[in-house]
């Protein structure tokens, strides 16, 4: 699973707020929560749409199950607010996700939709990467959120499957390759660094896509089979004849009969239930400042939040003083700023309160504490001895594990606690390892409990279960630096070598919330027409079950 932001070159104005003040408030379902001053009707419709979206990829996912539900938060927001995130002025939009829980920021003051679609093709990778049990080939899971990001969605309808223009307009100018070379691409290739073959792979692993999941049911019971040879490690020239009942090069002549012919089937499911429960969403009212605490910590958990965030908080401490929330909040944004010692204080200040400190405040200010602790020293923070350090990775241990009872946090808390624990080397193994267990089963496909997982099995010399968390670890990584600190794991398990520290990891397979990478995404070209003719939309067909 990724630990990422998409920066969404893109503008967004479907959900334009009427003129005048608007109040702020908080609609939640059981999946969403989200946070605007948008008008209530324009807010439950931009709820809608994402729980639409959501339901009706589960429902055409082929593969292991419907992802772990971990909260989704959406904060729809305008002005000051949208910078306090750190976006660049050209960007209207951004999604980051890791193993606990996701977040969307939306810019609705800008003037063109295209944004939504381009966070829906990044909310796909999220559900695909967290199927428990199944791993999709790359082919696949580009193309089906490249199928998704014309996804059109009116009043509980969604269609799917409208033509990608742009990818289309690809195809015409650079042509197609050879199917069995498309199919075989990983995440290592070259497909994915080069300009004119990323666009021609990503165009035609939509076009692939497409050709097997739109075009009945035939084709998608082929489409499964091959995906679930594929997930058993099949190779590609065996796979494809087993599943598609043809070679290679004639799956790849069809392929290029249905480009050639330009008319691409669709597919309309309608979601009643989603659209009543959306209409029935919880609308709290929030005040002024309550809004900009949640979006002021939303933004600094970020590590992009900048002064507008700082000042946002700061806003709520000149009415609250007192606000534990807010002052932890204030502390992760000095020490995103390079102002450690300030950061450390303030954190530690929150952190006195003991047991009258609220569950996320805790969260906050003990991730300060973690992040001081594993640091690298720089000029303007000299380094810790290693008495401080091992001071301050106890206190962030013991603040971890109050939260781990804590439901909202238990995940959260259980991974950050083990980390902890472990880089301080205490207590046992024995005594994290059921911690982490209870996660897991609460969140299987979690990378970053799969991480202490295998640490703290290594630690109690339990080396066939660290292999196997490790190796569990690897196939589910959805990042070129997890996957790299897995396979240094299992090297240092086979060649009875020490296994590289914690800290060093920081958040490699997606892990705490407060160190992201971030990766720009370009405005698409403006929509190019005329190389398809479109079919109109056919009636629902019998979806591809999940393999049993």
């Amino acid at each position: 699973m990724r630990n990422a932001i998409a920066i969404l070159i893109a503008l967004l104005a479907a959900y334009a707020p009427e003129t005048g003040a608007a109040d702020w408030h908080e609609v939640s379902t059981n999946d969403f929560v989200l946070i605007t001053d948008l008008p209530e009707d324009r807010a439950r419709r931009l709820l809608a749409d994402f729980a639409v979206f959501r339901k009706a990829v589960s429902a055409t996912l082929v593969g292991g199950g419907e992802a772990p539900r971990v909260p989704t938060y959406i904060y729809a927001v305008d002005g000051a607010r949208w910078r306090a995130f750190g976006a660049s002025s050209n960007a209207a939009g951004f999604f980051r996700d890791n193993d606990f829980w996701t977040e969307i920021v939306l810019d609705y003051g800008t003037r063109e939709l295209s944004a939504r679609h381009i966070i829906f093709h990044e909310y796909i990778h999220y559900l695909l990467r967290n199927n428990p049990g199944f791993l999709y080939p790359a082919w696949y899971e580009e193309g089906l959120a490249e199928l998704y990001a014309t996804v059109d969605e009116r009043d509980g309808a969604v269609d799917i499957g409208r033509p990608n223009v742009p990818r289309g307009k690809d195809l015409a100018d650079i042509g197609l390759a050879p199917v069995g070379k498309i199919m075989g691409v990983d995440r290592n290739s070259s497909a994915f660094r080069n300009h004119q073959q990323g666009a021609q792979f990503y165009a035609q692993s939509w076009l692939l896509t497409h050709y097997l999941l739109m075009n009945g049911p035939e084709r998608q019971a082929q489409l499964r089979e091959y995906l679930i040879l594929a997930d058993r490690g099949v190779p590609v020239d065996k796979a494809i004849p087993q599943a598609f009942g043809v070679s290679a090069y004639e799956l790849d002549r069809q392929l290029r009969r249905y480009f050639r012919a330009g008319r691409f089937p669709g597919l309309r499911l309608t979601f009643a239930d989603v659209m009543k429960s959306t209409a029935e969403a919880s609308f709290v009212p929030l005040g002024d400042l309550d809004a900009e605490l949640r979006i002021g910590i939303a933004a600094v958990r970020t590590s992009q939040g900048g002064p507008e965030a700082r000042s946002m908080l700061q806003n709520v401490l000149r009415e609250r003083p007192q606000d534990l929330l807010a002052r932890a909040g204030l502390a992760m944004s000095m020490q995103n700023d390079g102002r450690s010692a300030e950061a450390l204080t303030l954190a530690q200040e929150v952190l006195a309160h003991g047991e009258t400190v609220p569950p996320q405040a805790r969260m906050v200010a003990t991730d300060v504490l973690w992040s001081e602790a594993c640091r690298d020293p720089d000029a303007k923070s000299p380094p810790l001895t290693d008495t401080e350090r091992q001071a301050l990775l106890a206190q962030a241990a013991a603040s971890y594990l109050m939260l781990v009872g804590v439901p909202a946090l238990a995940n959260e808390a259980a991974f950050s606690y083990a980390q902890a624990a472990l880089e301080l080397g205490t207590p046992g193994p024995e005594e994290i390892l059921p911690i982490v267990e209870r996660a897991l089963v609460r969140l299987p496909t979690s990378t970053a409990l799969l991480v202490v997982e295998a640490q703290a099995y290594a630690r109690a010399g339990r080396k066939e279960l660290a292999l196997l968390a490790a190796r569990r670890g690897l196939e589910r990584s959805g990042t070129e630096q997890g996957r790299n600190w897995f396979d240094k794991v299992i090297a240092a398990l086979e060649g009875g070598t020490p296994l590289p520290p914690v800290c060093a990891r920081q958040s490699a397979a997606a892990g705490t919330a407060n160190r992201q990478t971030v990766a720009a995404f370009r405005e698409v070209a403006a929509r190019r027409r005329g190389w398809y003719k479109a079919r109109p939309l056919a009636a629902a067909r019998t979806l591809v079950p999940a393999p049993k």
